[in-house]
């Protein structure tokens, strides 16, 4: 997982219409019996998927924005896009990822009451 993760990362970096503002952030990840007690105390089970998130980082936050190096290098993205253009991107904002630590998803609402 925290190899996926920071393959994710690579490529955002490399990316040429991205400016990271907030650097990839890992968290130490948790041991299995972290897991197991953060489990039995919230009275949850966790899938193989989130036990292997968090054993790889409990928590992640990463921010970037779209970024023109060179005039109409946005506009010549879109326009060779594959697919008709987006209309839920909005390329004068940032955009991340934020994954909050697990004891923080299971006990701060409405975090832990939609989400596991």
């Amino acid at each position: 997982m925290r190899t996926a993760l920071e393959a994710m990362v690579a490529t955002v970096e490399a990316y040429p219409l991205c400016s990271v503002i907030v650097p990839a952030q890992f968290r130490p990840g948790l041991s299995n019996a972290e897991l197991d007690r953060i489990e039995a105390s919230h009275g949850v089970v966790l899938g193989d998927a989130l036990r292997s998130f968090y054993a790889a980082t409990n928590g992640f936050a990463m921010f970037w924005k779209a970024v023109e190096r060179e005039p109409g290098q946005i506009e010549r993205y879109v326009e060779a896009a594959p697919t008709p253009r987006s209309t839920y991107i909005d390329w004068d904002i940032p955009h991340g990822i934020k994954i909050a630590p697990l004891e923080t998803m299971l006990t701060e609402k409405p975090w832990g009451q939609f989400f596991l």
